[in-house]
């Protein structure tokens, strides 16, 4: 009985934290393209990474390249995509989708 317990507190809100981060990454925006991409550039800022490149692909996709400023950090890569008038964000950290989310709400 004691085992069952035990397992069930550690998988539970494991799999609830999981859910909200899915949720979090599965979020869509109603905005500009332009200003999903101002608003990455200054939660990259803020969090202390150094914004390398932004380059925009054939179709339409905007690539933000990125990495740790103190110390240099490993390249890392977060894509702006534009789907059916919303934008989605792919391949972006929890912690940065978080503050993102929350300055496009303002």
């Amino acid at each position: 009985m004691c085992k069952r317990w035990l397992f069930a507190t550690l998988i539970f809100p494991l799999a609830a934290g999981s859910a909200a981060a899915q949720d979090l990454q599965s979020k869509q925006y109603a905005v500009t393209t332009d200003r999903a991409v101002d608003v990455t550039r200054d939660v990259l800022s803020a969090q202390g990474f150094q914004i390398i490149e932004v380059r925009e692909q054939d179709d339409g996709d905007r690539v933000v390249l990125y990495r740790a400023a103190m110390p240099r950090g490993r390249l890392e890569r977060l894509v702006i995509r534009r789907v059916d008038n919303r934008i989605v964000f792919v391949d972006a950290p929890i912690g940065l989708l978080a503050d993102i989310d929350h300055r496009l709400r303002l």
